[in-house]
């Protein structure tokens, strides 16, 4: 029997679990316990997500790298590309036309991640995550909360982008998630990025 929905994406999904790259981690339990309480108690779900994913080595789990499940999920939810852009970014230094660059191949490897699942699990409905608003200079606390910044339409780029996506397949969702954590950064996420167990709560 297949689970009800698997998680597959990036840091935002892994912390799900309450693990950085497999391992637990104790500032991050909460959102574990969020998670448990809102959907994990209700639904069979698995999170296939590793922190600092990009959409390239997403894509490679699903084809090449062996993740695809044998048995078919009735749900896949997918969050990735806040990674892509923080490369594209290079610390801040490039700035917004070097994100927006970056936007078009990185829908390019969604829209093949996409496939990659619909051909594969071809009965299971998939749940394409909208990017949520994220600070830009996250590394600087006093910056965590800036919003809007360069990312603001990039990210607004990706996320049509994702609609568009999704418009294509009837067996393909879009969500515009977590939008509400913009202008309060530092009060819902831990780092100008990642959700607290409150800004889970207010995304689901």
């Amino acid at each position: 029997m297949g689970w009800d929905v698997l998680f597959s994406g990036d840091s935002v999904l892994e912390f799900l679990r309450g693990t950085v790259i497999g391992r637990p981690w104790g500032l991050i339990a909460d959102c574990a316990e969020a998670f448990h309480d809102q959907i994990a108690r209700h639904y069979n779900t698995h999170v296939l997500a590793i922190s600092g994913d990009y959409t390239s080595n997403l894509l490679w789990r699903v084809t090449a790298g062996g993740e695809m499940p044998k048995r078919q999920p009735k749900v896949v939810v997918i969050y990735i590309g806040s990674n892509d852009l923080s490369a594209a970014d290079c610390g801040n230094a490039s700035g917004e036309a070097a994100l927006l660059e970056a936007v078009k191949p990185l829908l390019a490897r969604v829209h093949a991640i996409v496939r990659s699942y619909r051909a594969a699990l071809p009965h299971a409905r998939l749940l394409l995550l909208g990017m949520m608003p994220r600070a830009g200079r996250y590394w600087e606390p006093d910056q965590r909360s800036v919003w809007p910044n360069a990312y603001t339409r990039p990210l607004a780029a990706v996320n049509a982008g994702y609609k568009a996506i999704a418009a294509i397949d009837p067996m393909v969702s879009y969500l515009a998630c977590g939008q509400q954590l913009a202008p309060n950064l530092t009060r819902y996420t831990s780092d100008g990025i990642h959700p607290t167990a409150a800004g889970y709560d207010l995304s689901v």
